[in-house]
């Protein structure tokens, strides 16, 4: 566990925010300016931090989540050319089982269920406009239907 990691993308938005921090402390964290008391390796699968906009931990658990999805879109369209919608719902099924492996409990908190659902819908749609619009206009970039 890291204690009071501190993140800043150097746009100038904080005053408080530390520009002289090292690459991975400004990265650790997929937001603007965010300070984190501590840092835990159960955060991708945290659901029972309370929702709240005031709550550093609660925003870098949504951020981190819905980030992911939309880079993950990128990445099976970039990989797949076709049917990342397949690839986006096995991931969505695979985040769920492990959430409920690592916290051990089934996840019944309607925000974490929405920012999964808003990920998924994010995830999907990135993937198959980017795979539409690359791979319509080469056919040597498409997969081969069997």
């Amino acid at each position: 566990m890291v204690e009071s990691v501190s993140t800043c993308w150097g746009f100038g938005l904080s005053s408080s925010c530390p520009r002289n921090r090292s690459v991975r402390q400004r990265l650790t964290a997929p937001a603007l300016c965010l300070s984190l008391d501590s840092f835990d390796g159960l955060i991708p699968f945290d659901f029972k931090t309370p929702a709240s906009t005031s709550s550093s931990k609660y925003l870098v658990n949504l951020l981190s989540m819905e980030l992911t999805y939309f880079i993950s879109g990128l990445l099976f369209a970039a990989i797949v050319k076709e049917r990342v919608w397949d690839y986006s719902f096995t991931v969505a099924l695979s985040h769920i089982l492990l959430t409920s492996a690592v916290m051990v409990e089934f996840p019944l908190v309607w925000q974490w269920w929405l920012a999964l659902g808003v990920g998924l819908l994010l995830m999907i749609g990135d993937g198959q406009l980017v795979a539409h619009f690359v791979c319509r206009n080469n056919p040597s970039s498409s997969s081969v239907n069997v």
